[in-house]
């Protein structure tokens, strides 16, 4: 924990591996684990952790909060909704936790909302022979569009 407070994440990493080779089931050695990977930026090995800690200790609080965040920040809405619920059940008075699942609740219908619009007209479909092929500035034309509906949803996603 020392080690880890003080920003020597490669150090804590280490004893804590250590460690839990022999006492793999050492949940508070789990958590510090999953905290660390998680303040390193390793956010797919901080996820692991933490299942894991909950999985050993399913009232373990700090192991919620690094799955919630680390799947929020990994963009698992799924895992998140799950962790979040997990944790209100816990901590029923957790502000910050209600705050961040109802913030969910308005990306997830935000996200599910394009779904229902067509994504495309009628308009934008032309007939072409088999084996002709389209000219140049038309291919980088709807790859243009497509680019713009990606970022349109990644922006979405994010927000």
């Amino acid at each position: 924990e020392t080690y880890r407070s003080l920003g020597y994440f490669d150090e804590a990493v280490q004893i804590l591996q250590d460690g839990l080779r022999w006492h793999p089931g050492y949940v508070i050695g789990r958590a510090i684990l999953a905290q660390t990977y998680f303040q390193m930026g390793q956010l797919i090995q901080a996820s692991l952790e933490a299942e894991a800690v909950v999985r050993l200790d399913a009232q373990n609080i700090l192991g919620w909060r690094i799955f919630v965040q680390a799947y929020h920040k990994i963009g698992d809405i799924h895992k998140t909704e799950y962790g979040l619920k997990q944790l209100l059940h816990l901590v029923p008075g957790d502000t910050e936790a209600a705050q961040m699942h109802q913030r969910l609740d308005h990306t997830k219908s935000a996200v599910e909302m394009p779904r229902m619009t067509p994504q495309s007209r009628i308009e934008d479909f032309h007939i072409q022979r088999l084996g002709q092929k389209p000219p140049l500035d038309k291919k980088i034309d709807t790859l243009n569009r497509l680019l713009i509906r990606i970022r349109t949803r990644a922006v979405i996603a994010t927000s």
